[in-house]
């Protein structure tokens, strides 16, 4: 009997799509409300799509390709990319980070789902237990045999280490820098691996391995390169015919490249990608866990090595160290920086320094200042937290070591989230007081 409902659920579509034609027309926007059932609903998109309303004509011809030049038929018009892209990145390159960016992947080319990578593992190191812990180690398992062997070690000995509840072996600087290059050849410019990888530059020591801070100038350069990308791509997205759109030997359609993305489009992306470069910084790195210090006015002076590039200092010059940067001092005296809570950071003659030593490096009575404000931002005073927030690289070590002594303080979840912008990572508290591993490996 339903069919004698049928003329009444049309008359009622056209009643709907008249009034709706009607705001069109008078200029105002058209939201449908109320509990009008989706059969008609379907019934009013069917009458405006029949008589071509709900198109608007410009911008559907602002869409449309051009025509294809004479002699090249089926083909869509060459774009050409700049003859040199940005910090040296290739389109090919870029066309891989785009694929990279979809939520699926195609595991069939040997790159695998970046995605399921990160979540999976965020979900290890939140604390998954039983079957769950099993299906994500699954997972990570299979997906770590298509990412770059160098970087897929470093992440599985880190994921054996949070079943076993050991801390991995600390990573050479070398180690890091290969699977740095390793992953960008293939196109993962990503904030995510670039805080991965700086967090486990924690143990090294920069008077021993000059690698140290060749370490931080390549993923400083990976930083702009990959907020230059997100910026053109949130300008520029080509055509995308998905990893799957074609089941044939015979390839993508013409005009798109191996990954499925239009070649015009992402040579558009090139292009605005390579102005967007030119003014690309370094964002939370510059803004987020830094610590303001002051040099001596008298005796020797450090030079800043900022982004791979030395950066001379002035006596009595205040300067925001970020947690990319490494201070080289002069032979001969130690070196003096202040800062105007904590006191003198004496820095040892002849060598170069990343900002995980800075906590170390301050004396007895710098290491008391910083424990009393540490532990008075823990019990809930918000001009403690504040002095925490403005000098994370001078506590970060103490507070560390306090959340695990008490994770249940008053200001414990506050502290954790400031802390989190040090690491660039979601700080977990142990589940039923009991420490874990420290979700940031190495640390001094």
């Amino acid at each position: 009997m339903k069919w004698i409902l049928v003329p009444f659920l049309w008359v009622g579509a056209f009643v709907v799509a008249g009034y709706v034609v009607y705001r069109l027309w008078r200029g105002k926007p058209m939201i449908l409300r109320g509990k009008l059932g989706p059969r008609v609903l379907r019934c009013v998109a069917i009458l405006l799509v029949t008589f071509g309303l709900g198109v608007d004509d410009k911008a559907a011809a602002a869409q449309r390709v051009p025509p294809n030049p004479p002699g090249t038929p089926g083909q869509v018009p060459a774009v050409e990319p700049p003859a040199k892209l940005g910090e040296d990145v290739t389109l090919q390159q870029i066309e891989m980070w785009l694929n990279h960016q979809r939520a699926l992947a195609d595991n069939e080319m040997g790159l695998g789902d970046w995605r399921l990578v990160k979540a999976a593992y965020a979900r290890l190191l939140a604390g998954a237990k039983g079957d769950q812990a099993g299906l994500l180690r699954a997972q990570l398992a299979e997906s770590l045999k298509r990412l770059p062997p160098d970087f897929a070690a470093l992440l599985k000995a880190d994921i054996d280490a949070l079943g076993t509840g050991k801390a991995p072996a600390p990573r050479t600087a070398e180690a890091l820098l290969k699977a740095a290059r390793a992953m960008e050849a293939q196109g993962y410019f990503d904030s995510w691996l670039i805080a991965y990888l700086w967090r486990w530059s924690a143990p090294l020591d920069a008077t021993q391995d000059a690698k140290a801070v060749e370490l931080t100038g390549v993923l400083a350069r990976q930083v702009r390169v990959t907020h230059a990308l997100l910026k053109a791509n949130a300008q520029v997205k080509p055509r995308d015919l998905g990893p799957r759109a074609w089941m044939s030997k015979a390839g993508p359609p013409a005009g798109f490249g191996r990954f499925g993305f239009d070649r015009a489009g992402v040579a558009q992306l090139a292009a605005v990608y390579t102005e967007e470069c030119k003014k690309a910084d370094l964002g939370p790195w510059l803004r987020d866990g830094v610590v303001r210090l002051t040099a001596a006015e008298k005796g020797p002076v450090p030079t800043l090595l900022r982004d791979g590039k030395p950066v001379e200092l002035k006596p009595g010059e205040t300067v925001r160290l970020g947690r990319l940067d490494a201070v080289k001092t002069p032979a001969g005296a130690d070196t003096v920086l202040e800062h105007e809570t904590f006191g003198a950071i004496r820095l040892p003659a002849g060598q170069t320094l990343l900002v995980w030593d800075l906590s170390r490096l301050l004396d007895d009575a710098g290491r008391q200042a910083v424990g009393r404000v540490v532990r008075a931002a823990l019990d809930g005073k918000e001009e403690a937290a504040l002095q925490v927030e403005q000098a994370l690289p001078l506590c970060q070590r103490l507070l560390r070591e306090e959340l695990v002594r008490a994770p249940g303080a008053p200001g414990a979840a506050k502290m954790r989230l400031i802390l989190a912008l040090f690491d660039d990572a979601v700080i977990v508290p142990p589940p039923d007081q009991v420490q874990q591993p420290p979700a940031v490996p190495g640390g001094r």
